[in-house]
């Protein structure tokens, strides 16, 4: 039998092939925020998530600076602080966020059974009817990076979100994607009116650095907490044989009546907290702590007070902080009296 033809064909064969590889494209890239391969940093306003959709946020814990004589290994024990992933959501029905290290992504992506490093979950105070439901989980992780997963795999609706992720070593070197939701669903709370009027807090008072002037006005303080400062002369007498001026302190706050506390700090407390940390049971002499608090007012509630001197003149602080497991925000009024302090 003639084997003439055998090569000719074998030519074919192999222009053929060639061919269908030039028109096969290369592997396309994963979508951003798609997949771990390619996360995308939180997002810095609301924006909206389809059903069934998932979406990978990526997030670096860096290495802290070394101390003098310090090991990386101790710098990185001592450095370790809460990070917290917060998620704010409207239509929130299904939506869910876990948070993933390097391993768990190693497991997801051969398909291997896993349990993530945490998951938010409802935060205190917060009830499945409100408009605004506020997730929250908090966890410490070593240098790295990881991932906080948003799943919408339980709705049946377009979804309205915000993330944020908070840490002092954390950081996003990561792509952000620019869809922003319709206004109207990122303003889904109003203040009550009754306090419609109270003034919003600008930058200012967000850190003791930054600390205000106490001005007696009613206050919004939607999260964390405000700070203030004032000016106090400890007058002894010329014989130093008086008592220094009292001071009077007192923090109202309207409904809900107990959605914001004080504390009173000196400044060398003030400098602990900012170097070390807090410790507010006192038992760590490195951390900061306040020296005092307002104690509620069995007869009226909402009202709070503190009332002492100090021995030594100078600047002091006070510190308006917002019920952690409440949702709705604070409104206060804050005053601190006495002949011997200015602002």
């Amino acid at each position: 039998m003639s084997r003439t033809w055998l090569k000719p064909l074998s030519v074919g064969l192999f222009v053929v092939i060639g061919l269908l590889l030039a028109v096969v494209p290369a592997a396309a890239q994963t979508p951003l925020g798609a997949g771990p391969d390619n996360p995308m940093a939180p997002p810095a306003d609301w924006v909206s998530i389809q059903p069934g959709e998932t979406r990978f946020y990526g997030f670096h814990v860096g290495k802290p600076v070394l101390k003098e004589g310090e090991d990386t290994e101790s710098a990185v024990l001592s450095s370790l602080k809460d990070i917290e992933v917060k998620l704010q959501t409207v239509a929130h029905k299904g939506l869910h966020v876990e948070i993933w290290s390097q391993e768990e992504v190693n497991k997801w992506a051969d398909e291997v059974k896993f349990d993530p490093v945490g998951k938010c979950t409802t935060s205190c105070g917060c009830k499945p009817e409100d408009e605004v439901q506020k997730m929250n989980w908090r966890g410490q992780f070593e240098p790295g990076d990881y991932f906080a997963v948003l799943k919408n795999d339980r709705g049946a609706a377009t979804t309205y979100y915000k993330l944020s992720i908070i840490g002092d070593l954390v950081s996003f070197p990561f792509k952000m994607a620019e869809e922003v939701a319709p206004a109207a669903a990122a303003q889904p709370a109003a203040a009550p009116e009754a306090v419609a009027a109270a003034k919003a807090v600008p930058a200012m008072g967000t850190t003791p650095g930054m600390a205000m002037a106490v001005s007696g006005d009613w206050t919004e303080l939607p999260s964390g907490d405000h700070w203030y400062k004032f000016n106090y002369i400890a007058d002894t007498g010329p014989k130093h044989d008086q008592d220094p001026p009292k001071i009077e302190i007192l923090l109202n706050v309207d409904k809900p009546v107990d959605n914001a506390r004080f504390t009173v700090w000196t400044q060398e407390e003030v400098d602990k907290l900012i170097a070390e940390g807090e410790d507010i049971l006192g038992e760590d002499e490195s951390k900061g702590t306040p020296v005092g608090c307002g104690s509620d007012n069995e007869d009226l509630k909402g009202d709070y007070s503190w009332s002492g001197s100090f021995l030594k003149s100078g600047t002091y602080y006070v510190r308006v902080e917002h019920t952690p497991c409440r949702c709705q925000p604070a409104y206060y009024q804050l005053q601190v009296t006495g002949k011997s302090v200015s602002f």
